[in-house]
Formats: structure tokens, C-alpha cells, sequence
């Protein structure tokens, strides 16, 4: 009997720790208060042979109990800040209805950690283990992908103030380029062709993180929507100094003559 109790509290004990192994940015990982005492705890309590039976199980379900209220509790605090986080992000008013999703998403993951917390009361053993086992699927199957499509939004919402500079560092460049078309100067079309692909390419697939995030696709993909969104959006800048470089010689080549 002991060896069955010890491995589903060795089972708890992987939830405990586990849980909070893949939490977005660093919200939840501050002060959980899971720590290997706890679980040191209760194979105190399995192992004292001064315990009647009756003590020893009133004791482990108690320490079980505390354990796993601190481990969800955990889990409802960075629901909690990760909706703080949400609510004081600036978005366009475009994707204010994004953003309102999230936060009712976010809501009710909230009211299910406390609708687990509230299960705990009568909870027995056997009860306990059942819910560890089933905050921890919800957790890896639901809130895991919930918080990075809302890190990803608030990500990608940040990344707009780049593209919109971008935008207009493009609207400048244009004209002098056209004007110094008449030079046929080679290197000045090639640089300017190169940084209006690698705008529409960053471009595209800005609009393509966006469509991942409101379609919840995996995380990792849109993440990976965006970052490759940004390198060409890097790449596009790169072009803007070679395109800058090449004016500023041909200006300078210009009055010199």
C-alpha cells in the first residue's frame, strides 16, 4: 500500500515541479513556493513509524492538499499577471477585438484554477491525485498555447511601431531614388529593388503572424512567423543604408563636378 501512495506522490511531485516548466516569458516562475521540501514532507510523514494508519493518512492528505493548493495557486497567479500584462498592452484599434478574445481566454482559465482550487475542500487521496493529474493535462494541452498566442500578440503588436517607421523611411528614399534614375547607376537599383523584397517580404509575413495568431495556430509556428518577420525586416533596413550609401556618393560625385 505504501509503495502505491509513494509513487502517485512521486507523480505529484513531477507535477509540482513540472508544471511551470515551459511558462511564457518570466511571470510564474517567481516565488511559486514549490520546493523539494514540500514533497520531502509527506515521505516524512509515509515513512514514520511512530503514525497509526489513521494519523498518517490525515497527515499526508493535509501536507498533499497544501502542496497542491500552492501549485495551483502558482498556476492561478501567472494567469492573473499574464492578464495584467494583456490589459496594459497598447494595440491598434484594429485589433482591439483580438485583444478582448485574449483577455476572456485568459478569464476563464482563471475560473478554472479557482474552480480546482474549490474542489480540494472534500478531496480525499485518491481525489487529490485526480485533480493534479488533470490541471496538469489542462494545463499542457490548453494554457500552455493560450499564454504564447498572448505573448506572440503582445509581441507582435509591439513589432508594428518597426514596420510603420519602415513604411515611412521607404517614403523617402523613393523619391531621391527616382530622381537619380536618370544616373542608370546600377548599384542604386539593385540596392533599392533588394529593400523594396525584403519590405514586401517582412510585410507578408507580419500580415501572416497576425492571421496565425487570430486562427490560434501553434505558438512555436507563429513565433517563428514573426521572427522570421523581423529578419527581413532587418534585411530591409540593411538595404536602406546601402541605398543611403549609394545617394550620398552620387550627391557628393555631383556637386564635386
Amino acid at each position: 500500500m505504501k509503495n502505491i501512495r509513494f509513487a502517485a506522490v512521486a507523480a505529484l511531485a513531477v507535477f509540482g515541479f513540472a508544471v511551470f516548466a515551459r511558462l511564457p516569458m518570466a511571470r510564474a516562475a517567481d516565488n511559486c513556493g514549490i520546493s523539494k521540501d514540500d514533497i520531502a514532507a509527506i515521505q516524512a510523514i509515509q515513512s514514520n513509524p511512530n503514525l497509526g494508519y489513521l494519523d498518517e493518512i490525515n497527515q499526508e492528505l493535509a501536507a498533499r492538499k497544501n502542496l497542491l493548493s500552492k501549485t495551483i495557486t502558482c498556476a492561478k497567479n501567472d494567469a492573473q499577471s499574464l492578464r495584467a500584462t494583456m490589459a496594459g498592452a497598447s494595440v491598434s484599434a484594429a485589433d482591439e477585438n483580438i485583444k478582448s478574445q485574449l483577455l476572456g481566454n485568459i478569464d476563464v482559465a482563471i475560473d478554472y484554477y479557482n474552480l480546482e482550487l474549490g474542489k480540494l475542500n472534500d478531496s480525499g487521496i485518491k481525489e487529490t491525485e485526480q485533480i493534479a493529474q488533470e490541471v496538469l493535462s489542462w494545463r499542457a494541452s490548453t494554457y500552455v498555447q493560450l499564454a504564447g498566442r498572448v505573448d506572440n500578440f503582445i509581441l507582435w503588436s509591439e513589432n508594428q511601431n518597426l514596420f510603420e517607421t519602415a513604411s515611412a523611411r521607404m517614403a523617402q528614399i523613393t523619391p531621391m531614388v527616382s530622381f537619380l534614375s536618370q544616373t542608370n547607376n546600377s548599384d542604386l537599383a539593385n540596392a533599392f529593388s533588394a529593400a523594396q523584397t525584403s519590405f514586401a517580404a517582412a510585410k507578408n509575413e507580419n500580415a501572416s503572424a497576425r492571421s496565425a495568431i487570430v486562427q490560434s495556430l501553434s505558438s512555436d509556428q507563429t513565433l517563428g512567423v514573426i521572427k522570421q518577420s523581423l529578419q527581413s525586416l532587418s534585411d530591409t533596413y540593411q538595404n536602406f543604408f546601402n541605398v543611403s550609401d549609394i545617394i550620398q556618393k552620387l550627391l557628393t560625385g555631383t556637386s564635386q563636378s
